[in-house]
């Protein structure tokens, strides 16, 4: 693939994200219109619309990624770092999140990467089996969800009241899962 090819590619998948980010619809119109071109160089650049919110995604997925290693270098335990960078990507990129986690397509590889590190993290700080584990990061999964959600309907909470609430949900399942 050539240079020219890639930065065309790469220019439509950046105003592919913000299209998102003004909460339109993810459209080859709106990308032509955001970029201020006709739809000919996003069809002639993509096979697909399919494969522009493939790329989209992606996109998105590595500035919730970058989100989610600032929070795990501040010394907090990867269950709050995970969760924190979850409510907050919610709460400051609230189309974003929407796109990324609403939309309920087939599971993505991201999410399975981060189910992989927080039941690790379990296993290895608690010596539980991997589907105690599981199950639990689940239950933290839906806490988490209910708070993002919130977030993106204003119901705004500080990283503080964030943390502390996570650590709540969390030292309340290890009481229901007796986990010490």
């Amino acid at each position: 693939m050539s240079e020219k090819t890639n930065s065309a590619k790469e220019k439509i998948v950046k105003a592919g994200v913000e299209v998102v980010r003004q909460g339109l619809e993810l459209s080859a119109r709106n990308l032509a219109k955001q970029m201020g071109v006709s739809t000919q160089p996003i069809y002639s650049s993509f096979k697909s619309m399919q494969a522009i919110e493939e790329e989209v995604k992606k996109e998105i997925q590595s500035i919730h990624k970058k989100m989610s290693q600032e929070c795990l270098s501040q010394g907090i335990p990867v269950y709050q770092a995970l969760g924190l960078s979850f409510v907050k990507f919610a709460r400051e990129q609230q189309q974003l999140f929407s796109f990324l986690y609403l939309n309920f397509s087939e599971q993505d590889t991201f999410s399975v990467d981060y189910i992989e590190m927080a039941t690790d993290e379990m296993c290895k700080k608690f010596g539980v089996e991997k589907q105690l584990a599981y199950k639990f990061h689940l239950d933290m999964l839906i806490f988490c969800y209910g708070f993002a959600v919130m977030q993106t309907l204003g119901q705004e909470a500080s990283d503080k009241v964030v943390l502390e609430r996570l650590k709540f949900e969390h030292d309340a399942l290890c009481k229901m899962y007796g986990i010490k």
